[in-house]
């Protein structure tokens, strides 16, 4: 509430001032004056009501009885519009969530997308000409199998984080949490490499900084190749969970690019083919019963998964649950 007429700064002017700084502020103005003028002044800036002196306390009353009124039912409105604009957030991820689903059924089935439109019209994206690519993000903590409900938890967190941070950065773009991870698609229409690490690093980062609550997260970054059609997706994806797989034998954390020749075998491996396949079986065998089982409660006594040794699971376990530098044994 203010007056017109005031020494140093006049009415109009605190109004002027004071809604730069809170729009959503509300005035009436109190005056002793009936000049139309003022009147019309106050209404241009979005004063509520226009008081003359001296003020019937009860008109007073009623008209801050009505502003409240008011205030109330604009705030029930934002709070619906926010929780409708929410929900339909939601229903938009639920369904990208649906077409990472999709895609990595052709990946596994080694198929293109033959119908790119009609893949835009089902999961409402708008996919055109740019640069595509998957990439899996995996947060590893030494304890997921003791404590399976917290990893869920975790995993489902640091889903929220990629999507959130997604729609700042990539065009069009889709998340789910797998087995093998959080599975990210992304589109650009203009692609540049430093970016998208720069993005994936503050992405990395704040799963990390979970560190609080979950000990020892290490994330690894495996990045499917750059591909310049819709069609390829699921090959990207392919190449992105070859990746992922390739950590086990690798070690955890870091990058891991196919299109920088991350898909070869290094030396320093030291395995056969053939040995390193085994070896990136138990950790997917570890992985599936991580994320779909609820965790190994009894590691000495669970089935082993055809052609796969007894004591090789428990070693590989205890890398997973140690981390690549503590003897397992501990």
């Amino acid at each position: 509430m203010t007056d017109i007429r005031m020494p140093g700064v006049d009415g109009m002017e605190l109004i002027r001032r004071a809604k730069e700084l809170r729009p959503d502020l509300v005035f009436i103005v109190v005056s002793g004056y009936r000049q139309f003028e003022y009147a019309q002044t106050a209404l241009k800036y979005g004063v509520t009501d226009y008081l003359l002196k001296p003020v019937n306390a009860e008109e007073l009353t009623q008209l801050l009885i009505r502003i409240r009124e008011e205030e109330e039912k604009k705030r029930r409105l934002d709070n619906w519009t926010a929780s409708v604009d929410r929900q339909l957030r939601e229903n938009e991820w639920k369904k990208r969530e649906q077409l990472v689903d999709n895609l990595k059924e052709y990946a596994q089935e080694n198929r293109e997308l033959n119908d790119p439109e009609r893949l835009n019209q089902e999961y409402g994206c708008d996919f055109h000409e740019g640069t595509y690519q998957v990439i899996v993000i995996k947060p590893d903590i030494p304890s997921a199998q003791e404590h399976a409900d917290a990893y869920r938890i975790m995993m489902k967190r640091s889903l929220s984080m990629v999507q959130k941070a997604l729609e700042q950065f990539a065009d069009e773009s889709a998340a789910a949490v797998h087995a093998e991870g959080i599975m990210v698609v992304i589109y650009k229409k203009e692609y540049d490499p430093v970016q998208l690490r720069q993005f994936l690093t503050r992405v990395r980062r704040e799963i990390e900084n979970q560190r609080d609550l979950f000990w020892g997260i290490i994330v690894t970054m495996a990045m499917g190749g750059e591909k310049h059609r819709m069609q390829e997706l699921p090959q990207s994806m392919k190449e992105a969970v070859q990746l992922c797989k390739n950590r086990i034998t690798g070690g955890k954390g870091g990058w891991l690019s196919w299109d920088d020749g991350d898909n070869e075998t290094r030396e320093d491996y030291e395995m056969l083919p053939e040995e390193r396949k085994y070896f990136q079986e138990i950790g997917e065998y570890l992985d599936s019963k991580k994320n779909l089982h609820g965790g190994c409660q009894n590691r000495r006594n669970h089935d082993s998964p055809q052609g796969i040794r007894q004591s090789d699971l428990r070693l590989l376990y205890g890398n997973f649950r140690c981390g690549p530098h503590r003897d397992p044994s501990e």
